[in-house]
């Protein structure tokens, strides 16, 4: 018996995260499992909601500017709805999102309730890749080795985390790899397009095509640079940008620059449950992100985008060669490679018969490996049994 679970994840801005947030939590609460989320409510929307004067802008500004004073108030002002979150759900084990706590884990030890941490990016490297200003860098180390000292257990999400942080001295065996998962009844091959083709007039045209945040983790103006050489190959080209995020407006410069605007289009935000059938109005569909030096991602796209039987093209860094084997199930390239990139999507333009192969391969490899949110669901709750039976009744609440 598991007993009452805590989840903690403070995430609000559509994307990635707050994608795995929610389809995590409905599956847990499909298997039967007794969690309460606390959280905030996601902002529609995306990045753009955030511009102007808003309270949100505010607190945007503050933590684009200001990253350190930002997390500290985040520790402060959450601390009385944690606390009072513990009272009422009396938890029996504390299931965190992990950025940087200073308050849920010493509220939870107080309490004899076991912790386990979900991470997705050390904080100090997310600032690092991301070019946010984090001045206090020794410090929230120190403030995150502490956590995963006390933590009773941690998931992250791929193999290349794992190694991050056993090379920092954490027992591996308090390690659990739990990556993204995609919902393989939404995300199929045969998904009718015909909404999205007829929205972006893309009848007769050979889409390339991306989705996910516009920002400094991906090359999405080497895309837009490669748009006048591939047209040459291919007069109907057209390039789907989906999503939003803080370079959007200097990739539309790009374009402008390059006058191929009528060749390159940004959907701006679309909610996630539209995103299966843009995905099929792709003919190609890539994941351009630069190279780091430590790339600790799952890619939720391309899970996807494999879901979804597209030809892919991404970078061969981090767990993405796991899952894609080049010239059988995708095509690799090196990360911020310009012209190898090009030479793998020349490939895919001059053969139709390619994007299908790779397509059906890559869909029957994700089918094959069961990358489902049910799937994670179930090896985090045996996970949590696992803990609570070594740890028994020592709950401050019985």
């Amino acid at each position: 018996m598991i007993g009452k679970i805590l989840y903690i994840n403070y995430e609000t801005t559509p994307s990635g995260a707050t994608v795995h947030r929610d389809r995590l939590y409905e599956s847990l609460k499909a298997l039967g499992a007794e969690v309460t989320l606390l959280s905030r409510p996601s902002k529609g929307g995306g990045e753009k909601q955030e511009q102007g004067w808003g309270f949100d802008a505010m607190k945007r500004w503050l933590y684009l500017r200001h990253t350190d004073w930002a997390l500290a108030l985040m520790i402060v002002k959450n601390l009385p709805r944690e606390l009072w979150a513990f009272f009422r759900a009396r938890p029996r084990v504390l299931f965190l999102n992990f950025t940087i706590h200073l308050s849920s884990i010493p509220l939870a030890r107080l309490f004899g309730v076991p912790v386990i941490l979900q991470i997705h990016a050390p904080p100090a490297l997310h600032c690092q890749y991301a070019g946010l200003p984090l001045h206090w860098r020794t410090f929230w180390k120190l403030v995150e080795r502490w956590a995963l000292a006390l933590a009773d257990g941690i998931v992250v999400v791929s193999n290349t985390l794992k190694d991050y942080y056993t090379t920092q001295g954490v027992p591996a065996e308090k390690l659990l790899v739990v990556p993204n998962g995609v919902d393989l009844s939404r995300f199929r091959p045969g998904t009718d397009p015909a909404r999205v083709v007829a929205r972006y007039g893309l009848q007769g045209m050979t889409v390339l095509g991306y989705v996910g945040i516009l920002d400094n983790w991906v090359r999405v103006d080497q895309l837009i640079r490669l748009v006048p050489r591939l047209s040459v190959v291919q007069q109907n080209l057209r390039l789907l940008i989906v999503g939003d995020g803080p370079l959007r407006e200097e990739f539309q410069a790009a374009v402008r620059g390059l006058r191929v605007e009528n060749r390159v289009i940004f959907t701006g935000f679309v909610p996630h449950e539209e995103i299966p059938e843009h995905i099929a109005a792709m003919d190609v569909a890539l994941t351009p992100y630069r190279r780091v030096e430590v790339f600790y991602n799952s890619s939720m796209k391309l899970v996807e985008y494999m879901a979804m039987g597209r030809a892919i093209v991404a970078p061969r860094m981090g767990e993405i060669p796991d899952l894609i084997k080049d010239g059988e199930n995708g095509l690799l390239y090196s990360p911020d490679d310009h012209d190898e990139m090009a030479q793998k999507i020349f490939a895919l333009l001059k053969s139709p018969a390619l994007r299908t192969i790779l397509g059906l391969r890559a869909a029957q490899s994700i089918a094959s490996r069961q990358w489902t949110w049910e799937a994670n669901a179930r090896e985090i709750l045996t996970t949590i049994r696992d803990l609570t039976e070594r740890r028994g009744e020592i709950c401050f609440w019985r």
